[in-house]
C-alpha cells in the first residue's frame, strides 16, 4: 500500500461499515452540530432541492466533498439500503479533554445551577448500549462521560445512530487510567459511586444533591474491582421481579432519571 493511500486512509473512522453515517437525521445532525468532521458527504438526487442546498452548504463549510447522486450509489457506497438519500464518511470522533468535561466540579453546578452529574463507562463494549447511554445522559442533562481504552466501544457510526444524534450534544472524553480519573473527581469535591447490582444504597436513597459521577460497568462483569474499591460507594436500583439485573443502558436511564428527579425537585427524596 502506498504512502498517500495509508494517509488518504487515515482520514477516515476505522472500519468500513462504522466509518458511514446514514440516514436523514444522524446525517444533518452532525452537519448542523459541526464538531464531528465529515470527510465525505453523498446525497440522492431525489431529495428536495432545498435540502440538498442546506446540506451541502454546511458541509462543504465545513470541508467536506460533497457529491449529489443516485440512490442505488448511495446502497453501493454504504452497503446500506436505509440511507433516506443521506451518506456521509466519517473522520474520527472528536473527544473533548477530560478536564474540559470536569470543568464544574469546583463550582459544584451546571450552567442551569442544578448539581454537575457525569457517566464513567468502565468497558461497555456494545454499541448500542453504549449509544442509548449517551442518549440518556444528555437528555437528562448529564455534563459530560468519560471512557476508558480498554475493551471499551469507541464513538463510531453505530454508536451516533443509537445514540439519536447526543453524541454531538454532550462532551465525551477518552481517558487511559478510569483509577486516577476517579481520583481527580474527588479530589476536586465530586463523590463518585459505583453502580452495583448487587448491593449498595439504594439510588433513591442517594443524595444527588452535591456533584455526582456515576460509573457504569461491562455488560458481564461490571465494575472492576479495583476501580469500583476507588469510589466513594456503590449504588444500586431496587427490583422486584424475577430478573436479578437490568441491561447497562437501562440501569443508566433508570439512575440518570433519579439524579434528574431529585435535582429538579419533582418528587422529594425517599429517605
Amino acid at each position: 500500500m502506498s504512502k498517500s493511500k495509508r494517509k488518504k486512509q487515515s482520514r477516515f473512522l476505522a472500519g468500513h461499515q462504522r466509518s458511514w453515517l446514514w440516514g436523514r437525521h444522524p446525517v444533518t445532525e452532525v452537519i448542523e452540530a459541526g464538531r464531528w468532521p465529515i470527510m465525505e458527504l453523498y446525497l440522492a438526487d431525489t431529495l428536495p432541492a432545498d435540502a440538498v442546498r442546506h446540506a451541502s452548504a454546511l458541509a462543504e463549510a465545513q470541508g467536506a466533498e460533497v457529491e449529489v447522486t443516485t440512490q442505488e450509489r448511495l446502497r453501493e457506497l454504504g452497503h446500506v439500503d436505509e440511507h433516506q438519500g443521506y451518506l456521509a464518511r466519517m473522520g474520527p470522533f472528536p473527544y473533548a479533554p477530560a478536564d474540559e468535561v470536569m470543568r464544574g466540579g469546583e463550582e459544584g453546578e451546571r450552567d442551569d445551577g442544578t448539581p454537575a452529574l457525569w457517566l464513567v463507562l468502565d468497558a461497555v463494549q456494545d454499541t448500542f448500549n453504549f449509544g442509548a447511554i449517551v442518549r440518556s445522559a444528555e437528555a437528562m442533562g448529564a455534563r459530560g462521560i468519560f471512557v476508558g481504552t480498554a475493551s471499551q466501544a469507541g464513538v463510531n457510526s453505530l454508536v451516533a445512530r443509537a445514540s439519536a444524534g447526543a453524541v454531538n450534544r454532550i462532551p465525551i472524553a477518552e481517558v487511559e487510567d478510569l483509577a486516577k480519573l476517579v481520583e481527580l473527581l474527588r479530589a476536586s469535591g465530586v463523590r463518585v459511586l459505583a453502580a452495583d447490582e448487587k448491593g449498595g444504597d439504594v439510588c433513591t436513597k442517594c443524595d444527588f444533591s452535591m456533584p455526582t459521577a456515576l460509573v457504569l460497568g461491562n455488560e458481564g462483569r461490571g465494575v472492576q474491582p479495583e476501580l469500583a474499591s476507588r469510589c466513594d460507594g456503590r449504588v444500586c436500583i431496587p427490583m422486584s421481579g424475577n430478573i436479578a439485573s437490568l441491561n447497562v443502558a437501562a440501569a443508566a436511564a433508570v439512575l440518570l432519571y433519579e439524579a434528574w428527579r431529585q435535582k429538579n425537585g419533582r418528587l422529594t427524596v425517599d429517605r
